[in-house]
C-alpha cells in the first residue's frame, strides 16, 4: 500500500506542476505555438514535498537576479490561490508553513498581502467549523 501513497503524492505533484506551468505560459509566451523552457527554479515549492534546501535557495537567487532577488509575481498569486482553495484548516496551515519557508524571496508588500489572504481564509475556516 506504500506504493499507492507514493503514487498519489506523485500525481498531486504533477497536478501542482501543471498549474504552475499554466500560470507561467501567458506571462512568457512569445507567440502562438512556440514552446517555452520552464526551469525548476521557476516553480514554487508546494505542500507534500521536501522543504527547500540550500541548493534550491541558491538556484532561485540566481534565477531572480534580474528581479531584485525576489520571486516572480506569479508565486504570490499561486500561494494566494492555494490559501483560498484549502479545503480545511490543517491544509491552510501547511500552505502557510511553505510560504513562511520562502518568504525571504517575497517583497514586504507581497508578504503583507498574503498574510491578509491567509487571515481571511483562516477566519472563514473557523466560522465554517
Amino acid at each position: 500500500m506504500a506504493w499507492l501513497l507514493e503514487l498519489k503524492v506523485a500525481l498531486k505533484r504533477c497536478t501542482e506542476l501543471v498549474e504552475v506551468c499554466e500560470a507561467l505560459t501567458p506571462k512568457f509566451s512569445v507567440g502562438k505555438g512556440v514552446s517555452i523552457f520552464v526551469s525548476y527554479a521557476d516553480i514554487p515549492p508546494i505542500v507534500g514535498v521536501e522543504p527547500p534546501t540550500a541548493e534550491d535557495i541558491i538556484s532561485w537567487r540566481k534565477r531572480w537576479k534580474n528581479n531584485k532577488f525576489k520571486a516572480p509575481d506569479f508565486w504570490v498569486e499561486f500561494y494566494a490561490q492555494k490559501f483560498k482553495k484549502a479545503p480545511y484548516l490543517e491544509k491552510l496551515y501547511a500552505w502557510g508553513k511553505v510560504v513562511s519557508a520562502i518568504k525571504f524571496g517575497l517583497s514586504q508588500v507581497a508578504i503583507y498581502w498574503l498574510r491578509g489572504v491567509y487571515a481571511q481564509e483562516k477566519e472563514y475556516c473557523l466560522q465554517s467549523f
